[in-house]
C-alpha cells in the first residue's frame, strides 16, 4: 500500500509540465550526488547512490531535443561528460569529481526552474486572458 507522500508525489510528476519534470529530474540528481560524496566521505559504498544519479542524468540525455540544434547537442556532450566524470570519482573515490559536476548540475538545475517559472507565468497570462476574452463574449 503506498503512502499518502507517494500518491501525491506520484500525480505531482503525472501532472507536471515538462520543463518541471527536468527540474525534478536534477534535484534527484542533487539528492543522489549529495549522498555519494557524504557516503565517499564516509568510506560507504556509494554505488547504488552514484548509480542512480547517472541514471538520472542518463534519463536527462534521452528526453533531449535533438532537432533543437547546438543547445541540445551540446547539453548531450556535457551530460556524456558527467557520466564519465562519476565513474572517474568512483573508480579513484574522487569527491572533488564528484563536486565538479555537483556544481554544474545545480547551475543547470537553477537555469531550469527560471524557465520553468517562466512558462507557468506565461500559461497564467494565457488563461487569464482567455478568462477576460470569454466574460467579453
Amino acid at each position: 500500500m503506498s503512502s499518502v507522500y507517494d500518491q501525491y508525489r506520484q500525480t505531482a510528476i503525472q501532472t507536471a509540465p515538462p520543463e518541471q519534470l527536468v527540474v525534478m529530474l536534477y534535484d534527484g540528481a542533487i539528492r543522489f550526488l549529495e549522498q555519494a560524496k557524504t557516503g565517499m566521505q564516509d568510506g560507504k559504498d556509494v554505488s547504488e547512490a552514484l548509480g542512480r544519479a547517472q541514471d538520472i542524468i542518463v534519463e536527462l540525455a534521452s528526453s533531449l531535443n535533438r532537432g533543437a540544434g547546438e543547445v541540445a547537442d551540446n547539453l548531450a556532450r556535457l551530460y556524456d561528460f558527467w557520466i564519465q566524470w562519476l565513474l572517474q570519482a568512483q573508480i579513484r573515490r574522487d569527491t572533488g569529481k564528484i563536486d565538479e559536476v555537483l556544481g554544474m548540475v545545480r547551475d543547470l538545475r537553477e537555469a531550469w526552474a527560471t524557465i520553468a517559472l517562466q512558462q507557468r507565468k506565461a500559461a497564467t497570462a494565457a488563461g487569464s486572458a482567455t478568462v477576460a476574452l470569454n466574460a467579453r463574449g
